[in-house]
């Protein structure tokens, strides 16, 4: 989220939606004749160079060695018309590829930026693997030679995964599915033998598909002048059309918006498993809520049914599918709980429903459960009486002197300019006056005056630092507090 000064958070929120029709990711042209926005091709077309202007770097006649190329350069976009933080964007890149090396981004415009991968593994997983989404929207990215103007690159394919579904098994060959599915765009790879997590009837297949064009629902192969069509699923997808079954938004932003869901020709009949099984746990959700107003209604009726079993309500027999389907990571046998746990548990999970559901009310929001009594008698003791006595006794003069002498010679001071080691060679003077003076404080508990007094510094977290979020401020203690 930007905050409150971020210009690139407000342009966000300012920035309307896509015009209907719009392409993502082409942008209207906003140039005016002669002004700021006017492209470098259009004023060399009307002005007239002079002599120095003209004698511009020549590449192989001055570089030492001509022949470089960039390595590991690539070049990015988002496929959409809307603004947004690209600060937002690098963080989310961040944490889908997971980088083992630093990985660099390099704002050209609004939407357009380089990326300097620093070792080969980052590399491979950032341009090999995907689809990458921000936003629901898909993240566009193609290898750059860091010499050609970057916005003549065009960026328009995306790596996803697709499953042809139900092939026979002469057709189970490399060859036959390339063919097959050359139009759906470049395939990358064919996987006949499904590998682990994956089942069911059908082959796998990564391919780069064209943002601009519809996706593809049907395959078909033609012999003996008999042509067989076979499904095509998708296994991940970053926002389309079910409406014109484009790339780049909803059918509520196709046109009017306006659309007879009856009549889509694209939607969830084309996700895989993988996808569906994502759907299928949101519903899951879905049915809890349902179970969480009946639990609402009468807690007490709730436990009797679970802990006596016999006619349970439909929403019982939900609250046990669910839990034991560890959406919530639980492992317990519900029947075989104390009232008073099993009472525990189901608040347990109703809570992490309601917080995992985004609801910022609700029964369980503020609520602060007292110790259970119960859970308490099972937990056995591990301080031992004589443990306890010597955690409970007062602190005493060596105590206060091995605090002192622990601490490093030469830390910072604090507002007192006295570094620790001022106390340590003044020990035999000034100890019992800081013994006494450090007792009072801790059996009193009141600190005297200035002694948690602390000086802010600023520790550069850069080399040269040029911004405030570049230092991380640290405070200086007075010895005496230190103690």
């Amino acid at each position: 989220m930007a905050s409150a000064k971020d210009p690139a958070g407000e342009k966000e929120d300012m920035r309307e939606a896509d015009p209907p029709h719009a392409v993502p990711g082409k942008e209207a042209s906003s140039e005016t004749p002669g002004g700021s926005g006017s492209s470098v091709e259009d004023l060399l077309g009307r002005l007239n160079l002079e002599e120095e202007e003209d004698a511009g770097f020549v590449w192989e006649d001055e570089m030492k060695e001509p022949d470089v190329k960039a390595k590991w350069l690539a070049i990015a976009k988002v496929h959409t018309n809307r603004g947004f933080s690209p600060s937002a964007l690098f963080a989310d890149m961040r944490s889908a590829w997971n980088p083992a090396q630093d990985v660099a981004w390099r704002k050209i415009e609004d939407n357009l930026f380089t990326i300097q991968f620093t070792c080969l593994g980052d590399w491979n997983k950032a341009m090999k693997q995907g689809p990458w989404v921000f936003r629901n929207q898909a993240v566009m990215i193609e290898e750059y030679d860091g010499f050609s103007n970057p916005r003549s690159v065009v960026l328009d394919k995306i790596m996803v995964w697709a499953q042809v579904l139900k092939l026979p098994d002469m057709l189970l060959k490399d060859p036959v599915i390339r063919g097959m599915c050359r139009n759906m765009g470049e395939i990358k790879e064919v996987q006949v033998k499904l590998p682990a997590g994956y089942v069911g009837e059908f082959v796998r297949l990564q391919v780069r598909i064209d943002v601009n064009k519809k996706l593809t629902r049907f395959v078909s192969v033609t012999k003996d002048k008999q042509k067989e069509w076979y499904q095509v699923k998708y296994e991940k997808l970053p926002i389309f059309c079910h409406n014109c079954g484009h790339l780049g938004h909803w059918h509520e932003e196709c046109g009017d918006g306006v659309h007879d869901e009856s009549s889509f020709e694209w939607g969830s009949l084309f996700w895989s498993e993988v996808v569906e099984a994502r759907l299928e746990e949101e519903e899951e959700v879905q049915v809890f809520r349902g179970v969480l107003r009946s639990w609402e209604e009468g807690e007490e009726e709730w436990v009797n049914k679970m802990q006596l079993g016999g006619n349970k309500t439909g929403e019982v027999m939900a609250y046990e599918n669910l839990h034991q389907k560890k959406i919530w990571r639980k492992r317990l046998t519900l029947e075989l709980l104390p009232v008073e746990m099993l009472r525990r548990q189901l608040r347990m999970d109703f809570k992490e429903v309601v917080a995992s559901d985004g609801r910022s009310g609700g029964l369980f929001a503020t609520e602060v459960d007292e110790p259970d009594p119960v859970l308490l008698s099972k937990v056995v003791p591990k301080v031992s009486e004589r443990m306890n006595t010597n955690l409970t006794a007062d602190y005493t003069p060596e105590e206060v002197k091995k605090a002192l002498f622990s601490i490093g010679d030469t830390k910072a001071p604090g507002t007192d300019g006295l570094h620790a080691i001022f106390f340590k060679k003044c020990w035999s003077i000034i100890g019992d006056s800081i013994v006494k003076e450090v007792l009072d404080a801790i059996n009193n508990k009141a600190i005297p005056e200035g002694w948690n007094d602390t000086v802010i510094v600023l520790i550069p977290k850069v080399e040269s630092p040029e911004k405030i979020s570049q230092f991380r401020p640290i405070s200086l203690c007075n010895v005496l507090y230190k103690i």
